[in-house]
């Protein structure tokens, strides 16, 4: 203006001016729309990962309701078994969380989770999660505590089907010593490792059948030299 007033109006030099103040008024708009486009991507990302997160905890937790339950519905639970469940499905979901995400995160987790969990049907389980596990972008900008809370469900469903296992054991001649090497009439003689097998082979057969809904054939094939598939043989 003190210019314009000692050389009078000049066209060109006000025009000049609106178009340098014009071309600064426009990289300020494209660097805040830059800014908030990339808080937009990094919200989305957050989110998700949060969500993918909480989902694979709910999974994991719901499967460990529905062993728990043992074939019972929600509606056969006692006070205390019902209390028992709602703990084992927190456990889970937290166990989760913990393992990938800070210290920090964690603990807001830990204080904003809230689980229900609902009888969807006869051998199936519904859990509902939700919990905070952070800010997000605009949040930290702002300075806010904006809500990043993360909601998910999962289900599980319990069927029953034959399970079939077949055990391939060693019985050749080595098998008859103890894992030292030494035979049964020899000085230092523990245990035989047949006699280790078939014990673990046991075990094994109790685990499979402990649940009594579930049908188990096990199928037993000595390996010696070679197999006899053909019992002509």
């Amino acid at each position: 203006m003190p210019r314009q007033r000692r050389g009078g109006f000049s066209p060109t030099r006000f025009f000049r001016d609106r178009r340098a103040v014009g071309s600064a008024i426009a990289a300020v708009l494209f660097t805040l729309m830059s800014l908030a486009g990339v808080a937009l991507v990094g919200d989305h990302k957050y989110m998700t990962t949060n969500r993918d997160l909480l989902k694979a905890a709910a999974n994991a937790a719901s499967v460990a309701a529905m062993v728990e339950l043992d074939g019972r519905s929600l509606g056969d639970l006692a006070a205390g078994d019902r209390s028992a469940l709602d703990a084992t499905v927190r456990r889970y979901i937290l166990a989760n969380i913990k393992a990938n995400v800070s210290q920090d995160t964690y603990q807001r987790a830990e204080n904003t989770l809230h689980v229900n969990i609902t009888p969807a049907g006869p051998g199936l389980v519904d859990i509902e999660a939700s919990a905070e596990l952070g800010n997000i972008v605009f949040g930290r900008w702002l300075g806010s505590d904006m809500d990043a809370t993360v909601k998910i469900a999962s289900r599980t469903e319990r069927i029953s089907t034959t399970t079939e296992v077949v055990l391939a054991i060693d019985a050749t001649s080595s098998m008859y010593e103890d894992t030292a090497g030494l035979y049964p009439h020899e000085e230092g003689f523990i245990k035989s490792r047949i006699d280790i097998v078939k014990q673990a082979a046991l075990s094994l057969i109790d685990t499979l059948t402990a649940d009594g809904n579930n049908q188990t054939a096990v199928g037993l094939v000595p390996w010696y030299f070679r197999v006899k598939l053909n019992p002509a043989e």
